[in-house]
């Protein structure tokens, strides 16, 4: 007589085969997570990084040139309203102060770095013809792993008017 059912052997190996199985996609779906915030990381440097660039250009062209000084920062005067707006770069951020207020240009999730090279002056005759801008941008946590935290650095060279 045959006693339907599965006998201890068998229940061993299907167990065995399944946590196998699950191990296995376990991994693919961690990496997969891993490799979905670190893109996500990199798109918001970028983006930030994008954003800043077309600030600093839209500052300088849309003004005066008033002080350039090798280092941190650059003074342009708006030709509308004729105020002097400081860009400076410092303590991880960078900022845009008028008069009135001060505005940080760059997320609170991302911070600056490379302050010290930021502004650089070209002059041709004593006037300054041109202004490169560069800055270093990181974001994410090198706590949860390198694979978390990315770090750019950004160029860009804007060409001044009188």
């Amino acid at each position: 007589m045959k006693k339907a059912g599965f006998t201890l052997v068998e229940m061993v190996v299907v167990v065995g085969v399944t946590g196998i199985i699950m191990a296995a996609i376990t991994g693919v779906l961690l990496n997969s997570f891993k490799a979905k915030n670190r893109v996500n990381v990199a798109d918001l440097v970028e983006q930030n990084g994008s954003m800043l660039i077309s600030e600093l250009r839209k500052n300088v062209v849309n003004g005066v040139l008033s002080t350039c000084v090798n280092g941190n920062k650059v003074t342009v005067s708006n030709k509308a309203d004729q105020k002097d707006t400081e860009i400076e770069c410092a303590s991880s951020k960078i900022a845009s102060k008028s008069a009135a207020n001060t505005v940080y240009l760059n997320g609170s999730n991302v911070i600056v770095s490379d302050c010290d090279t930021f502004v650089e002056c070209f002059n041709v005759g004593g006037k300054t013809t041109k202004i490169v801008f560069a800055f270093t941008l990181s974001g994410g946590s090198q706590i949860a792993g390198p694979a978390n935290f990315v770090k750019k650095t950004f160029v860009t060279e804007v060409a001044t008017r009188d």
